[in-house]
């Protein structure tokens, strides 16, 4: 059972958008030795059982079948396994997989669900909390989702520091001491470190559940909200920085996660012996400004874009010669998580004739610079997705942290545990209160807020 037949419909209209946007499938039937990897695209592909990718997967129950083998192709570690116990992309399940794994999923419509592994999720009331990074590490899951069902679509920005404080002391300790400098320079990297790092990604809340089955122990688990990111994922013990993201050195991994897998990630995942307690900022959107019809079409369109993307752009040896190439490179400025998202966004808007003429215009210009994660949410305004809670320069947008969501308040109580235990333990970062939800300011900072910061 495939995904392409899904998406036809979606993604004729807007393959002449960009051959970034939607690149074709690259199934092959070419045949490749256990010896020779066979090389496409952005990565090459190693056969067989016997491929040393696989064995990269740390837990010996993962099911083979789903575990992808891929090698770099391009950048300083060309020919080294993509690191893949964490990123995967999405694979379809055909009917022998369901049969094995899912049977009753069997009667499942194709038109009406796309059925997957390698969906990241954990469930709360099965996850062990004594020992969460060893339990998160069993995090792939079987997933019957639900297509033209999609109830909302929303911006998420997750923040994080860009410099550590260790950084910002050094370079402001080169700074000469006049006009009270290094105390506008403190200003300024407060500003920057609170606001100017981070990683946008989409999140789909469906109007039913999206069922989910473990690949690990074939327990079951739903939820209503899936997160669409794009992840740049290199060899084994790779570390990720944005000037090596400008060269060749890693892939852009169109990863499906449920939310609740990504609020554990980015808000309870241990970081500098302490915890992650990012700030995790969402705004709710308006695909397109033709008409409500239009607008929700688009809306349920992102759906099989995404996975069609995620399924193309993976690398995946399954059974026996059948295999799909790594496509897609990522790159800090050309291909990063933040205008993957807006090009699914344009994508999913014109292929659906959403956008006026004037706002496709808009989009066209603005694709060029959405690759900022702070920045973009001007791109989003003047396309129409979303709109400032009131006034003009740092007014923040209308939002709701992903903390604060009804449906995370089982993963919200773990996350007060790890808070009063990290408070108690003297290893809270001074600017959170223990049981609190890590909050945005009132304020987001515009251009002149970083440039006159000594004001």
């Amino acid at each position: 059972m495939k995904l392409l037949p899904t998406v036809v419909l979606s993604v004729t209209a807007a393959v002449t958008l960009s051959s970034a946007c939607v690149q074709k499938s690259s199934k092959s039937a070419a045949k490749a030795t256990e010896t020779m990897p066979a090389a496409q695209g952005d990565a090459m592909v190693l056969q067989g059982d016997v491929s040393e990718c696989a064995k990269l997967a740390l837990d010996p129950a993962d099911k083979r079948d789903f575990v992808f083998n891929a090698r770099l192709r391009t950048g300083k570690h060309k020919g080294e396994c993509i690191k893949n116990d964490i990123h995967r992309p999405i694979l379809p399940l055909d009917e022998a997989d369901v049969v094995k794994h899912v049977p009753e999923w069997q009667s499942a419509n194709p038109g009406d669900y796309a059925l997957v592994a390698n969906v990241s999720h954990i469930d709360p009331a099965q996850f062990d909390w004594s020992k969460p990074e060893e339990s998160a590490r069993q995090q792939f899951w079987f997933a019957k989702i639900p297509l033209g069902k999609v109830k909302d679509t929303y911006f998420q920005l997750e923040h994080f520091p860009s410099l550590s404080q260790q950084q910002v002391d050094g370079i402001l300790a080169k700074v000469p001491n006049i006009f009270n400098l290094r105390g506008k320079g403190s200003q300024f990297f407060k500003v920057v470190n609170d606001h100017m790092a981070g990683h946008t990604q989409m999140r789909v809340e469906f109007n039913e559940d999206v069922e989910l089955v473990s690949q690990f122990t074939g327990t079951k688990s739903t939820t209503r909200n899936l997160i669409f990111t794009v992840e740049a994922v290199g060899q084994n013990n790779y570390m990720f920085d944005i000037f090596g993201g400008l060269q060749p050195n890693f892939v852009a991994m169109h990863r499906v996660t449920t939310m609740e897998l990504k609020f554990y990630d980015m808000m309870m995942a241990p970081e500098g012996g302490s915890r992650k307690y990012h700030i995790v900022e969402q705004v709710k959107l308006r695909l397109g400004d033709r008409s409500v019809e239009a607008s929700e079409a688009a809306k349920q369109a992102v759906v099989p874009l995404f996975l069609h993307k995620s399924e193309t752009n993976g690398v995946q040896i399954k059974h026996g010669d059948e295999h799909d190439y790594m496509q897609a490179t990522y790159n800090t400025v050309g291909n990063n998580c933040t205008n993957a998202i807006t090009r699914l966004i344009d994508t999913a808007v014109i292929s659906t004739g959403a956008y006026t003429p004037w706002k496709r215009t808009v989009a066209s210009a603005m694709a060029g610079v959405d690759f900022f994660p702070a920045i973009v949410h001007n791109g989003l305004e003047n396309r129409g997705a979303m709109k400032r809670s009131a006034g003009r320069g740092s007014e923040v947008y209308t939002h709701v942290s992903m903390c604060e969501e009804e449906s995370m308040k089982p993963m919200r109580e773990r996350l007060f545990e790890f808070m009063r235990a990290d408070a108690a333990a003297g290893k809270l970062p001074k600017d959170l209160v223990a049981g609190k939800c890590p909050e945005l300011s009132t304020k987001r900072p515009g251009i002149v807020d970083l440039i006159w910061v000594g004001r």
